[in-house]
């Protein structure tokens, strides 16, 4: 990991290194203002791409998500190299042009940089919502896929069959405004279990019937929200 990172640092400095040594050794540190406002942009360009990973959302869609950014970036660090090159050039002794111009570039890059670093936000959060109402139904659906085999009675066993039919057809898209009711429904699907387990019947079925009435809630609840 340590060698990893040293060689990442090494990766990172190659430019910066080889660059300054060419300005210093073919025009030396006596140059006129332009040249060095070039010089100073032509190194936030850089500092901006290599910093771009700073601004990436963590998780599993950071690389996807990140790959916008990473072109943005690019695209500046290569249109100001060039707009540096062209001002370092010209050594105008009036500054304002390199200034001005440079400027610009850094002002579009800035917007482009914010607003795809708000639809990444958009789409991150998007995700992360699809993730948390994903994981009612795939909850519910594991704690009571072991209960179906354990059961004897069959008429109980119809009843979670029925259940475990109607948790897995439910919506999953889901609310802030359902969360408690959703909690609730997983902890009665964990009092099942026990009743499963202990084998009373008359347990299993008074709380497979309130389940199937509270999933049927939930799902009604969410097509009226919708």
């Amino acid at each position: 990991m340590r060698k990893t990172r040293v060689l990442v640092l090494i990766i990172k400095i190659v430019f910066p290194v080889i660059f300054n040594v060419f300005f210093f050794m073919l025009g030396g540190a006596e140059q006129n203002a332009s040249v060095w406002i070039s010089w100073g942009y032509i190194h936030f360009a850089y500092c901006a791409l290599i910093f771009t990973p700073l601004l990436v959302s963590a998780g599993h869609n950071a690389t996807v998500l990140g790959l916008s950014l990473y072109s943005v970036s690019s695209g500046y660090f290569i249109i100001e190299c060039a707009l540096g090159a062209i001002f370092m050039g010209l050594a105008s002794e009036n500054p304002q042009a390199a200034f001005l111009v440079q400027l610009c570039a850094a002002g579009v890059y800035a917007a482009v940089m914010a607003s795809c670093l708000l639809m990444n936000e958009r789409s991150v959060h998007a995700l992360r919502t699809r993730r948390h109402n994903l994981e009612y139904i795939k909850t519910a659906l594991l704690k009571m896929a072991p209960l179906l085999g354990s059961v004897e009675d069959r008429a109980a066993k119809k009843k979670m069959e029925k259940l475990y039919d109607e948790i897995q057809s439910s919506p999953v898209q889901s609310s802030a405004v359902l969360e408690q009711t959703e909690t609730n429904i997983l902890l009665s699907i964990g009092m099942l279990g026990n009743a499963v387990s202990t084998g009373d019947t008359e347990r299993i079925l008074s709380l497979t019937d309130s389940l199937l009435l509270a999933v049927s809630e939930r799902n009604n609840t969410l097509k009226m929200l919708n």
